[in-house]
């Protein structure tokens, strides 16, 4: 059952980012402004919330909250800057999946700015002692992660204000994420990520 919403939500993000990529004029996006300050709380609060238990359904209503790298040892403090850096990231770099489902980010975009930030020793001094394939599992976990906190914590201070499509667009964007997805039609793996 659950499966059949997944493909329907998927479907209808399609649908919205087909009208998007036409030639007509986008219809700007009326996303509710939550201060940054009140954000990073929220996310700092809710990171130490679930990092106290395993959380079934986190990722796109299907995966449980579950590492396997040393990403899980990170201070709920660490968790919300990268959540909100990375956030600033991907809308820095013009996605709107909800209006233009083609402006998804590329997977190798996203990881080389992971891999960037956790390397730096004034974000953390821990990433860079792990063992390559471990590194690859810490910037795939703080990816899905960094986004689900900084949505849910949105998601929750935007309330009925956040529009049903960018909704969809969020749980398309994790799915594409989880698979290492360079686009829609090109997925990766595990095994094809640079060590």
């Amino acid at each position: 059952m659950n499966f059949f919403f997944r493909r329907l939500a998927l479907l209808a993000v399609a649908i919205f980012a087909i009208a998007g990529c036409s030639d007509q004029p986008q219809t700007p996006r009326l996303m509710p402004k939550v201060p940054d300050e009140q954000l990073k709380k929220s996310i700092v609060e809710q990171a130490h919330q679930v990092d106290q238990t395993v959380i079934d359904g986190w990722f796109f209503g299907q995966e449980p909250r579950l590492f396997k790298s040393a990403y899980r040892k990170t201070t709920p403090e660490q968790k919300a800057d990268f959540a909100m850096d990375y956030a600033k990231m991907i809308a820095d770099s013009g996605q709107q999946m909800d209006v233009k489902w083609d402006s998804y980010v590329p997977y190798s975009k996203r990881r080389d700015f992971a891999i960037a930030w956790w390397s730096d020793p004034a974000h953390d001094t821990e990433y860079l002692k792990q063992d390559p394939k471990y590194k690859v599992l810490w910037i795939h976990e703080a990816l899905l992660d960094g986004s689900e906190l900084w949505w849910r914590s949105y998601e929750r201070l935007g309330g009925p204000q956040v529009p049903p499509p960018a909704v969809l667009a969020h749980d398309a964007e994790q799915s594409l994420v989880a698979k290492y997805s360079e686009s829609d039609h090109n997925p990766g793996s595990f095994s094809t990520q640079p060590r």
